[in-house]
């Protein structure tokens, strides 16, 4: 019985320390690409649906400044690599673009 519990606190205690460092562990350069992709696809669908008239271009100016804001705050950290900075400032240009 006292050998199932020690078990079971290490098996526990293994759990925690795994959760711990997968929530630690932070791929800025990945978070920016799937951002990137994300943004760029918000961008193209609010601009279509601003085109069929079922979204105002306010709203479409908002999601651009929204867009370039998240963007502009992601691309400085250092572990970007610059084709995915490179990307990520062509959807920013388009966001901007979307803004004005």
């Amino acid at each position: 019985m006292a050998e199932r519990r020690c078990r079971m606190r290490c098996a526990s205690a293994l759990l925690v320390c795994a959760v711990a460092l997968t929530a630690c562990h932070k791929d800025a350069d990945e978070d920016l690409r799937k951002s990137t992709r994300s943004w760029r696809s918000t961008l193209a669908l609010v601009q279509s649906e601003e085109a069929k008239k079922n979204v105002s271009a306010k709203y479409v100016k908002q999601v651009g400044e929204l867009a370039s804001k998240s963007l502009s705050k992601e691309i400085g950290k250092p572990d970007v690599k610059p084709d995915t900075r490179r990307d990520a400032e062509a959807v920013i240009k388009l966001a901007n673009e979307a803004a004005k």
